[in-house]
């Protein structure tokens, strides 16, 4: 083999070295499902309660939690109500468990914290699952959802900030925590869904040790939990926000609500978020979304 024979053949192992790496770069990391859209969205039917709460919570405004957003699913068997998150004018975070492989229309209502007057609804045309979700163990508990089209912005309407790049080793434990949704007040309540007010509660984020004493071998670091001595979240607020104030007063998106106890909202077992820091690159990979590098305080 001649020197120039030599060379092609480095250079060929070169270009495969290159292009498995760009394959590995570019490998797919979520599952995306194109949805029918539907021209009529379901009757929303919210239900009154005088002093409800989200296990504990407060009634808020629509400007108190601008980015919240509620996830109606159409199925077979009916339809179903999940909670999440306006990240940009074009996407929805929420958690993959609210959602079915089969297509399904979904729509999403947005300015909602009074069910009787919604800011906008608007259809979803892409599912975007994590490849790595676990059903069994909730593990990588999130998706996307691309809208139809662009939210409008107002000041019931605004997408919450996701956390920067020097966040990622960030535990938030010790802080203050807000939890909003529609579900429902207390286990196996024979309530329709969505509740007609959105309701907020201010939880403690724990250690995943103080979490894992509840549930032993069930908690990875890409989850985080709340205590819900004095609240939780509950059945239909799957997929919906957790944030924390920062000190320029901003809302920072820290979890995406996965689960509670078998025992129910009501048991003051800890609450279970998808924790949001480790899934960065996956959100930014799979939406318009920029993380940024820090915040400008």
């Amino acid at each position: 083999m001649d020197r120039q024979q030599q060379q092609l053949v480095r250079l060929g192992l070169v270009l495969a070295v290159l292009v498995g790496a760009v394959q590995g770069l570019f490998a797919p990391n979520a599952r995306i499902i194109s949805l029918p859209i539907e021209e009529n969205v379901p009757i929303v039917e919210p239900r009154y309660v005088a002093s409800g709460r989200i296990s504990g919570g407060e009634l808020v405004q629509g400007e108190d939690v601008p980015y919240a957003a509620g996830i109606l699913i159409q199925g077979q068997t009916g339809v179903r109500w999940c909670g999440g998150s306006l990240i940009t004018s074009t996407y929805v975070l929420s958690a993959a468990n609210c959602f079915a492989v089969t297509p399904n229309p979904i729509s999403v209502l947005l300015g909602a914290s009074d069910m009787t007057n919604v800011t906008e609804i608007v259809p979803a045309e892409t599912l975007i699952i994590h490849i790595g979700y676990e059903p069994q163990t909730s593990q990588n508990d999130i998706a996307l959802l691309q809208l139809a089209r662009a939210a409008t912005f107002g000041p019931t309407v605004q997408p919450v900030r996701l956390p920067n790049w020097r966040q990622l080793q960030s535990t938030f434990v010790g802080q203050l925590a807000s939890v909003s949704g529609w579900g429902a007040l207390w286990h196996n309540a024979p309530e329709i869904l969505p509740m007609n007010d959105l309701r907020r509660a201010r939880l403690p984020v724990i250690t995943n040790l103080a979490c894992g004493l509840r549930f032993p071998g069930a908690i990875s670091e890409s989850q985080l939990c709340v205590d819900a001595d004095m609240g939780s979240p509950c059945s239909g607020d799957q997929g919906g926000p957790m944030t924390v104030t920062d000190p320029d007063g901003n809302s920072t998106l820290i979890g995406v609500f996965s689960y509670v106890s078998i025992l129910g909202c009501n048991s003051g077992w800890p609450a279970v978020f998808t924790r949001v820091t480790p899934h960065l690159q996956w959100i930014q990979s799979n939406s318009n979304a920029v993380i940024l590098d820090d915040f400008e305080f």
